[in-house]
């Protein structure tokens, strides 16, 4: 991220965007391939996934029922004119609702909170990850990518359901789940995961190059909504249901730690090849990382203990 920030001035403002699209056709199809083939399906169903899908659901929902109440009663505060035209509030809609629904639940979250919940759970974690990123960032962040983009020009349900048929990360999850426990020649194997690994640092180099382009305070009130439902909203949402259900101690921890992660970078990639609010999901990325330090001791403290 740094690197971007640093050489921003120096690269060609066409290079964003199109990093943004090499991930989106190339990058991510490599990892989430590589990922599907070494995951256990056969664990899909468990009470990490559910809590997954449960999340990411309710991110959604609350995006949609809040965004509409935010535009009509505080307008100057998520930094939309009142004569802002139908296409730029799409925009800027898709982006809110990505920077809520999606958490960066693999390059934090696997990194952060393995040292938090003990061993018996760790797999727990990984599985929200899978679930997540299979079911939320390439299915339901696509739809909605999509839905709200400025480049669709038909809204219909079938054509929607076409355009995501073409996606190479559904043909990569489909490919990769058929070629679990299938030997690749070497060399193959050692070019996937290779590339694999290379995603996650390019989309942070691509985060630091939209990150250099944020206009200081205007950006970060942009992102404040957003952040304020994905970091203390959820969370808290699902350590209560949790709680209720009677899930206590690491597990409901490691669910909670999980939903509380910050806004993830994959929403950015989504914003660059389907034209949305870039600026609006790399406030977001950056103001929720920095609220991740207040955030992780509130929910080790709240959910962590199993009374």
């Amino acid at each position: 991220m740094g690197a971007g920030l640093a050489l921003c001035r120096w690269l060609p403002k066409l290079l964003p965007h199109l990093l943004g699209r090499f991930l989106f056709w190339v990058g991510i199809p490599l990892q989430v391939f590589a990922l599907c083939r070494h995951t256990d399906f056969s664990q899909a169903l468990s009470v990490s996934s559910l809590v997954t899908l449960a999340v990411l659901c309710t991110g959604l929902s609350l995006a949609l029922l809040i965004f509409p109440l935010l535009r009509r009663w505080q307008p100057q505060w998520v930094g939309l004119a009142s004569e802002v035209d139908a296409v730029t509030e799409a925009a800027r809609q898709g982006s809110f609702t990505l920077a809520v629904m999606l958490g960066n639940v693999g390059f934090i979250g696997l990194a952060v909170a393995p040292s938090l919940v003990s061993a018996p759970y760790l797999g727990w974690l990984v599985l929200y990850s899978v679930a997540h990123n299979i079911a939320g960032t390439y299915g339901a962040g696509v739809l909605v990518a999509s839905h709200f983009s400025p480049n669709e020009i038909t809204h219909n349900w079938r054509s929607r359901l076409i355009s995501l048929l073409r996606l190479p990360s559904i043909w990569a999850i489909a490919l990769g789940a058929l070629m679990q426990g299938q030997t690749l020649p070497s060399g193959l194997e050692t070019t996937v995961q290779t590339a694999a690994h290379a995603v996650v640092p390019a989309a942070l180099v691509l985060g630091g190059l939209r990150l250099r382009q944020l206009q200081g305070w205007r950006s970060l009130r942009l992102a404040l909504p957003p952040v304020c439902v994905r970091m203390l909203v959820i969370p808290l949402l699902a350590g209560l249901v949790l709680t209720l259900v009677g899930l206590q101690g690491d597990s409901r921890l490691a669910m909670v730690l999980q939903a509380g992660m910050p806004t993830g970078f994959a929403g950015l990639i989504l914003a660059e090849e389907y034209n949305l609010d870039r600026e609006l999901l790399a406030s977001s990325i950056l103001l929720s990382t920095l609220m991740l330090f207040l955030t992780l001791p509130l929910w080790v403290w709240l959910f962590g203990s199993s009374v």
